[in-house]
């Protein structure tokens, strides 16, 4: 009987190094595939795909610089880390429908992403976030786009809000004004819910310049000033504190 359990042990142990030494092979031959992969891109692409994770990351080059490639570089290379853990999930939006499809056709056609492809959920921007509001709502949403729709929203449903503030509401109701203003501060809203901006999470000054700072780590506070620009030429900001580079609340 004890020669049998310490066969049974040994049998074990020897399945175990065997297991051990096949994940080891399987593991090199990985990172020798995914090196040769690598091996495609310069030096600049390949610090923004081997980045660690967990970290904000801003990649800008002009059209066809490969930015679509280095992005699923990107994703297969954090898949690739976390073979012993959870299977990451990855969520691509983009503006367009055009640049969508683009990289679907990407993912699904180049057997070098075939390990990510039921990791990686590929949408425009609008068609994700319209998804995520169904999918919390009873009423069915209907996405703002046209200029017609927008002076309506503005005017109509949004006036409770605005109403209650004076500069706003002068903009709103000025003849000189009364045709433009709608649009525009719906698409100064717009474009401040874009940088990251929420009226709950950013309803006081010190929230908002916290919010502010981290805008200007990834230097995009130049989208933020054309839209003070906006709103200065409907005199709902003050052009000389803008000038001034002062605080605005």
């Amino acid at each position: 009987m004890l020669a049998k359990r310490k066969q049974s042990s040994i049998l074990f142990s020897f399945l175990r190094l065997v297991s051990s030494h096949r994940e080891k092979q399987s593991e090199q031959k990985s990172r020798e595939k995914q090196r040769k992969m690598m091996q495609e891109l310069d030096l600049s692409q390949r610090k923004f795909c081997e980045a660690p994770s967990g970290n904000n990351i801003r990649l800008l080059a002009p059209a066809g610089c490969g930015k679509t490639l280095c992005l699923l570089f990107r994703c297969k290379q954090l898949a690739e880390r976390s073979l012993h853990s959870s299977r990451p999930r990855f969520l691509i939006v983009t503006f367009t429908r055009a640049a969508a499809g683009e990289l679907r056709y990407r993912v699904n056609s180049d057997g070098r992403f075939s390990a990510i492809r039921d990791l990686v959920e590929i949408s425009t921007l609008n068609a994700w976030g319209l998804r995520r509001v169904k999918s919390v709502t009873v009423v069915k949403p209907k996405p703002i786009v046209s200029k017609y729709e927008k002076y309506l929203t503005m005017s109509n449903q949004l006036q409770p809000i605005w109403i209650k503030y004076k500069f706003i509401k002068k903009a709103m109701t000025e003849k000189r004004n009364k045709s433009v203003a709608p649009c525009i501060l719906m698409d100064v809203i717009d474009a401040f819910k874009s940088l990251g901006f929420n009226h709950v999470q950013h309803s006081n000054l010190g929230r908002f310049s916290q919010h502010l700072e981290k805008l200007q780590e990834l230097d995009l506070t130049w989208n933020l000033e054309a839209q003070f620009e906006e709103l200065a030429k409907l005199g709902v900001l003050d052009t000389k504190i803008i000038g001034n580079g002062a605080e605005v609340a």
